[in-house]
């Protein structure tokens, strides 16, 4: 056999048995050596008890595929690895991996509690069927032409409106905490920017996030304002409707993994209330272009309780980018809408091969699904182009 790369797997899961059943299926994988021990326990010493601890067992192994490699062109090893996780969460519990030289991986491997050791020639068949298996996988669909606005920037022109609505707004609230003065020289996109990092400090949400929303729903209302910052703000919305959920989606350790509660703070749950209250004041966003319109869509994925998406829209959004990476992304957007979660899940798994992806085996398809939106609003903003 091949030893040039190797995996290391550790998976924490809730009881002993379900630990054992787990490495049965490792075994299956071609996983060639798993063990199974008690949680901290290092070779075959049972660790002192922890007051106020759940016991928790853990289950290690150590896979040799000579398909696999450091640079993971073929995605073989991202693969693996959402994949020990997708089994974890299936049982409970969380994973983590680690992978390098094999020989150095090797060494590093306890056999205490050694459960399975499989014949070098047998995990490499069983590798074989499950990188097959795998492959229509970790094919990313088609990617489609860049989404379309209408006019980019309108320079000072549109400077001068920013500040005009923000101050008009100030004025109307007593609140001049944020204030644009329309110099020569103001870039817009530095303007937004420099809002959105008030509103939602390093994307964690703040006291006075909620209170900055109606700022960025009157902008985006504004029909001075260009398509391509309209859409812009429109994604600052789904930010700071979503921030909490987000952040849970990521959200890992041993809280989590003890099946305790994780729940949004009232910052965030405040914030996500003042962005379905002015959607409905957003509904002539969905007329400007390809790019508005999308954004839209998913806006109203982020908060379904304002009901602005129609089924229609969702169905104008399938037919348009049917077969192409962006259809399993609509997907999502309208499970959301449907507060679907298992219709989630399904769209999330036929998008495992994107960066952005998210598996947090204690995290809900709903926070996950917004968690990948998320990067993927700040792609196609990105790489828009004006019709």
């Amino acid at each position: 056999m091949i030893k040039s790369f190797a995996q290391r797997h550790r998976l924490t899961l809730p009881d002993e048995a379900t630990a054992r059943m787990v490495a049965d299926l490792l075994a299956e994988r071609g996983h060639g050596l798993v063990a199974v021990r008690i949680a901290g326990q290092l070779d075959g010493r049972q660790p002192p008890p922890t007051p106020g601890l759940v016991e928790q067992w853990q289950v290690f192994s150590l896979v040799i595929d000579p398909a696999m490699s450091l640079t993971d062109d073929n995605g073989l090893v991202r693969n693996e690895e959402r994949a020990i996780a997708r089994l974890a969460r299936e049982h409970r519990g969380v994973s983590s991996s680690v992978s390098g030289a094999a020989d150095i991986e090797i060494q590093g491997f306890s056999r205490a509690g050694l459960v399975h050791e499989l014949d070098p020639g047998v995990a490499g068949l069983r590798r074989i069927a499950v990188n097959a298996s795998a492959s229509a996988r970790l094919l990313p669909l088609p990617e489609p032409p860049a989404l379309k606005h209408l006019v980019t920037t309108r320079g000072a022109a549109e400077v001068a409106v920013i500040a005009d609505v923000t101050q008009r707004l100030a004025t109307e609230s007593g609140d001049d905490t944020v204030w644009i003065e329309a110099s020569a020289d103001a870039e817009v996109d530095d303007i937004l920017g420099d809002l959105l990092n008030e509103a939602l400090h390093q994307d964690h949400c703040m006291p006075w996030t909620a209170a900055r929303v109606p700022l960025f729903a009157a902008l985006a209302a504004d029909l001075r304002v260009t398509d391509f910052h309209r859409a812009w703000l429109l994604a600052d919305l789904f930010d700071i409707a979503t921030v909490g959920r987000r952040h849970l989606a990521s959200a890992t350790g041993e809280t989590q993994a003890r099946g305790l509660p994780s729940a949004e703070t009232p910052d965030t749950l405040a914030a996500r209330a003042a962005v379905a209250a002015v959607l409905p004041t957003l509904a002539a966003c969905n007329s400007d272009s390809e790019l508005t319109r999308y954004m839209r869509a998913a806006l109203g994925a982020a908060c379904p309780e304002a009901a602005v998406v129609t089924t229609a829209e969702i169905e104008e959004l399938h037919a348009r980018y049917a077969g192409s990476a962006r259809a399993p992304v609509v997907e999502v957007i309208g499970a959301l809408v449907r507060s679907d979660e298992a219709g989630t899940q399904s769209a999330l798994d036929r998008l495992e091969w994107m960066e952005h992806w998210v598996d947090n085996p204690f995290a809900s398809a709903e926070y996950r699904g917004l968690a990948l939106l998320s990067s993927v609003l700040a792609d196609e903003l990105s790489r828009s182009v004006p019709a």
